[in-house]
């Protein structure tokens, strides 16, 4: 079902982006991540999405093989790696 949804969305020039976030987005988020994924992507982007009550703050989103970390957990993440690489 998904290889036959990316066919379609391919053919109508748009993507989807599976977006995991803390909380639930306002309408206002969804509408500006929507719109800067399209910038970046030049797609219209439908978004997918789903609360992880995992993640301590922020969102994860996925388009195909691109994936977007703006969590907390990412950002703490890249901070423990750099502090123990230098």
């Amino acid at each position: 079902m998904s290889a036959y949804r990316a066919l379609v969305d391919a053919e109508h020039g748009q993507a989807r982006a599976r977006v995991r976030s803390a909380v639930a987005l306002t309408d206002q988020e969804k509408q500006e991540l929507s719109a800067r994924l399209e910038r970046a992507l030049g797609k219209r982007i439908l978004l997918e999405e789903r609360v992880d009550s995992t993640l301590l703050g922020g969102f994860v989103a996925q388009v195909g093989s691109l994936i977007l970390d703006g969590s907390l957990d990412g950002q703490l993440a890249r901070l423990r790696q750099r502090l123990a690489g230098g």
